[in-house]
């Protein structure tokens, strides 16, 4: 079974049904790890970049004073938890819209929101 990890080296998911296995839960339940295993370090990479956007500009008095981020943040930290334990990818889609939600707040959530026409 580990050799088809190996000769799994361009594709992204379900390697095991891809080879001639069955379809088992081979993989990590850890986010970082499952990454990493799915697509290599530069999938790693673009992740971390992708936590380090999410994260550069949070500030606490912000998000507690206001309840709609206080909620995205909740759910995020929920997602968060529970993606370094259970799940692979697919299931932890919770987890990245809730940081593409915060990617794609203002840095001042106190301004309006103007639709782009």
């Amino acid at each position: 079974r580990m050799s088809a990890i190996g000769a799994a080296k361009w594709t992204f998911g379900g390697w095991p049904m891809s080879h001639g296995l069955e379809d088992i839960s081979l993989h990590p339940h850890n986010i970082f790890l499952e990454i990493l295993c799915e697509t290599g370090l530069i999938g790693l990479a673009l992740f971390g970049t992708l936590l380090y956007f999410v994260f550069r500009n949070l500030k606490f008095q912000v998000i507690f004073s206001m309840p709609e981020l206080t909620s995205l943040a909740l759910l995020t930290i929920f997602s968060f938890i529970n993606a370094q334990k259970t799940g692979d990818l697919h299931d932890n889609l919770l987890l990245f819209i809730t940081l593409s939600l915060w990617v794609g707040l203002k840095k001042d959530p106190h301004t309006p929101i103007t639709p782009v026409l």
